[in-house]
């Protein structure tokens, strides 16, 4: 799941470039409540699996929030539909899960060995595991691309079965995860909105629930569960790509599992029909014939109007980064070309993604949008 391009408010598709990343479309959804949500007034939260059997006070909500650390670089962005952004590089974090994320591939052996090596790289370049975007129509995505209306339901179960530290963080600031993706969220009047979309909404449109996700991934006390949960919730759905056992380097494998972090529906099968065209046994020589299949088998699946045939330079960018893993293949022909195989660039907009941009991108796109890269995102992303 980098070359995207950066949709800033007011600025034409037409001056999108390869250096610019895709952006998210504008949600489509309204802040309606479903059938499936109901408020309730007071702090009374419904109990689920991510519950304690007592519920705080409204002003014990309050005071809870407001010693919610405020996390300086959380910026507020107008791209996509608006919404908080935080790119999750904190030095002090990102140091902490190149370690802590080796010592657990250290330990693990076969595919989930690399598959712990590949989270470790996403992190620089997905997003760590306290990144926020609020913009798109996923409503609320944390961490290394855990999206609201996604993949955050996988994280979610294994973080509250683990953690009691978290499960009361989250009470004490009026927020409860129940289970199958439905949350209960007390809103800043006092009534606790329980749903999907609903109270994603409502942790979306408070500062301090954004603060406070980006504070359990980096206190201390609850960064390696929070670790943990994003880490299990990747071996188990984007590191689990039938056939990857057969691609012999590291490399290519970090470019496979992004891929399917991207767009797990086209990737996954890709590996296994690539491999079936690639004869020989797993090396670097054969992944070098093995990566060019892979994209080609995806471009096959995906429909023609699909976000990755508009995201072609997002792929390109994860070649790039393959290369910088070790495998250099960005001269291949089918991934070096101006467009996805058997496929025709779509004019106008990429459809809805849910990536972390670099701040270098961001501020490429504000020059180029003839806003200064002092805009309205600030300095302060800088990874």
């Amino acid at each position: 799941m980098r070359t995207i391009v950066l949709a800033v408010t007011g600025v034409v598709a037409g001056i999108a470039t390869s250096a610019l990343y895709a952006v998210t479309r504008r949600s489509r959804g309204s802040r309606r409540m479903s059938r499936g949500s109901v408020a309730h007034e007071g702090g009374a939260l419904p109990e689920g699996p991510g519950t304690s059997s007592t519920s705080p006070a409204a002003g014990d909500v309050a005071a809870c929030r407001a010693k919610v650390p405020v996390e300086p670089k959380l910026v507020t962005t107008k791209t996509g539909r608006g919404g908080p952004f935080y790119t999750g590089q904190d030095p002090t974090l990102i140091a902490w899960l190149k370690s802590y994320l080796e010592k657990k591939a250290s330990a693990a052996t076969g595919e989930a060995k690399r598959g712990t090596l590949a989270f470790a790289s996403l992190q620089g370049r997905e997003g760590s595991t306290a990144a926020i975007n609020g913009w798109d129509d996923q409503v609320f995505t944390w961490g290394t691309g855990w999206s609201g209306l996604g993949g955050l339901p996988g994280v979610m179960k294994r973080l509250v079965a683990a953690s009691p530290a978290v499960v009361k963080r989250l009470a004490d600031c009026g927020v409860r995860y129940v289970g199958d993706g439905v949350w209960s969220v007390e809103d800043s009047s006092g009534k606790v909105v329980t749903g999907k979309k609903e109270a994603l909404e409502v942790i979306r449109s408070t500062p301090a629930l954004v603060n406070l996700f980006i504070d359990l991934a980096k206190d201390p006390a609850t960064r390696e569960a929070v670790a943990d949960a994003q880490l299990g919730a990747f071996l188990a759905t984007s590191a689990s790509i039938p056939g990857s056992e057969t691609i012999g380097t590291q490399a290519l494998y970090t470019f496979a599992t992004h891929l399917a972090h991207w767009a797990p529906g086209w990737a996954k099968p890709a590996v296994k029909a690539a491999a079936a065209q690639v004869p020989g046994d797993p090396s670097a020589d054969r992944d070098v014939r093995l990566a060019p299949a892979i994209v080609a088998a995806f471009y096959e699946a995906a429909p023609a109007k699909s976000y990755v045939v508009t995201g072609w330079n997002q792929l390109k960018g994860y070649v790039r980064d393959m290369a910088k893993d070790g495998l250099d293949v960005t001269g291949d022909p089918v991934l070096s070309a101006s467009s996805p195989p058997g496929k025709t660039p779509i004019a106008g907009f990429p459809l809805a993604l849910r990536h972390v941009p670099s701040q270098e991108t961001i501020d490429l796109a504000l020059e180029l949008a003839g806003l200064g890269a002092s805009g309205a995102y600030g300095r302060g992303m800088r990874r």
